[in-house]
């Protein structure tokens, strides 16, 4: 009998572990687009931008599925300044002000407290995953002079 829960115990956690890298990135597929895709408005993003942010460059590690879980749970939308496109390379991502690991696993994370839009340049960050089609990873195929807009939904800002 315990012999039976024992095996089907490491069978569940074998599994558990051959799905992880896949439950992770449907997870984090999830917040970037349910972020991206949420109905904001103007005046909301201009108050998460008005917002204190943390800049925690020294605490970024590669999410791990535990990471991601608790992303899914903790993630704060209140953080969301604006969006990022790509049309080129099939890439929209919501813009998080602060680089924390929770907001770099919803999108973009702004790099600067001072940093404002269309002003400049307005660097960025993000997780490159294995997983070529979540957050940063379409920019692998991206060509020279691609156009990147970046919104806050009042006014769209062209770069190049």
């Amino acid at each position: 009998m315990y012999k039976k829960m024992i095996i089907t115990m490491f069978i569940l956690l074998g599994l558990l572990l051959i799905c992880s890298p896949y439950l992770k990135g449907g997870i984090i597929a999830y917040l970037s687009k349910s972020q991206s895709k949420s109905a904001l408005t103007v005046e909301q993003l201009k108050k998460n931008n008005e917002r204190e942010a943390e800049f925690e460059f020294d605490s970024i590690e590669p999410p791990d599925l535990m990471e991601a879980i608790k992303a899914g749970f903790d993630h704060d939308q209140k953080a969301v300044i604006g969006r990022i496109t790509i049309k080129s390379v099939n890439l929209e991502l919501p813009i998080v002000k602060g680089t924390t690991n929770e907001n770099l696993l919803i999108g973009a994370a702004t790099m600067r407290p001072d940093q404002k839009m269309g002003e400049g340049n307005y660097p960025l960050a993000g997780h490159h995953l294995k997983q070529k089609s979540l957050l940063f990873g379409p920019l692998e195929n991206i060509k020279t002079g691609a156009q990147i807009v970046i919104t806050d939904f009042k006014k769209d800002y062209i770069y190049s």
